[in-house]
């Protein structure tokens, strides 16, 4: 049976990243942020009142473990696209069909029935295709058909 659509992706860290950037790291950066932000007028209520090991101190230390916190994160997202071999810096090639999609790199093809699709984002630059929480497809917009973007969209549920 012949696809109805084609694509591939170019799947390189730089994308990676940016996928991570624009999902789970947005809404916590959203957070560290108005965290910190508290934390820092706490520091110079500190400051003013004299208050240096309850309201400097700590408030430092709990700052730099966040800082840390997501130094770490970056890490191990980086770790994580290393781990995977079978997408660094390779093509992947997207057919989908009437009930299904296939996605095939260098040393693996797998299928994806579209009643298994937990959920799509969208972007200006990919969609993501969440097969769980914690897995998806991405692919790239650049290279679809106009025909292609609408079809993946009416497969959100």
């Amino acid at each position: 049976m012949a696809p109805l659509y084609e694509t591939t992706t170019d799947l390189t860290l730089d994308m990676y990243i940016k996928v991570y950037d624009r999902g789970p790291k947005r809404a916590y950066s959203t957070a560290v942020g108005i965290i910190g932000l508290f934390y820092i007028l706490r520091i110079v209520s500190g400051l003013l009142k004299g208050n240096y090991f309850g309201d400097v101190f700590i408030p430092l230390i709990i700052i730099a473990f966040i800082f840390g916190l997501d130094f770490a994160g970056s890490r191990q997202l980086k770790s994580n696209y290393r781990a995977y071999e079978q997408c660094q810096s390779s093509l992947i090639s997207y057919r989908f069909y009437d009930d299904h999609y296939e996605t095939e790199t260098k040393s693996t093809k797998t299928k994806a029935s579209y009643g298994g699709i937990l959920k799509i984002t969208e972007n200006d630059e990919f969609f993501c295709i969440y097969l769980s929480n914690t897995y998806f497809d991405i692919v790239e917009k650049r290279n679809c058909s106009f025909e292609l973007e609408d079809f993946i969209r009416s497969l959100k549920k």
